[in-house]
């Protein structure tokens, strides 16, 4: 963008002039007068306008952590966000009520951003509570019990062909090849946790 206007100022020498004519028209309304002195009342708006104006790298630590923190919707919460997470909440469904991404949600849990780095937990830790809770809500989906399972393989140890399991079941013909091969229900009556295909 600021490249564009210094063009329009190289091409046009009437450009400033009329950019200037025409905010000090908007100046006189009361309610953009208004809306201008309010943001620079407030501490954290100022720096934020003064750091767009003279760049983000003259702003001292303490300050970037005020405007960083202003600006999170999860800040006063990542705590308990985190304790949440830890004890079995997916990523997603911790970001729903928050009305964030599930990338945003991650990064605060990581405490990859500025603003979520205080107590941010070891990045192992993280990645363990993600696969548990992954592994957990996919026991939660699962439609076939273990006895289903342990059916089911008995069932093409006698040649059974797949798309008959498949219809037994009531599931699809690729279900049947990844539960076979121990890629999913891996130590739900078939596989054990560490096996490999049949």
């Amino acid at each position: 963008m600021s490249a564009k206007i210094r063009k329009k100022h190289e091409l046009d020498a009437g450009y400033r002039q009329r950019i200037s004519a025409g905010v000090k028209e908007r100046l006189k309304e009361p309610a953009v007068r208004e809306r201008l002195l309010e943001a620079c009342r407030d501490p954290v708006r100022r720096a934020k306008i003064s750091a767009s104006r003279k760049g983000r790298n003259n702003m001292s630590e303490a300050l970037l952590e005020r405007v960083s923190r202003a600006k999170s919707k999860l800040a006063k919460d990542i705590c308990m966000i985190r304790k949440l997470h830890f004890r079995g909440l997916s990523i997603q469904t911790l970001a729903r009520p928050y009305g964030v991404s599930f990338s945003t949600m991650s990064r605060a849990i990581r405490g990859i951003r500025r603003a979520y780095k205080d107590g941010a937990p070891n990045f192992a830790d993280v990645q363990e509570a993600i696969s548990r809770n992954r592994e957990r809500g996919a026991r939660k989906r699962r439609r076939l019990k273990d006895g289903d399972v342990a059916e089911l393989f008995r069932m093409r140890a006698a040649r059974v062909p797949l798309r008959r399991i498949a219809v037994k079941f009531q599931v699809t013909h690729r279900t049947v090849m990844n539960i076979l091969s121990g890629q999913i229900y891996r130590g739900s009556g078939g596989l054990p946790p560490s096996g490999k295909s049949v």
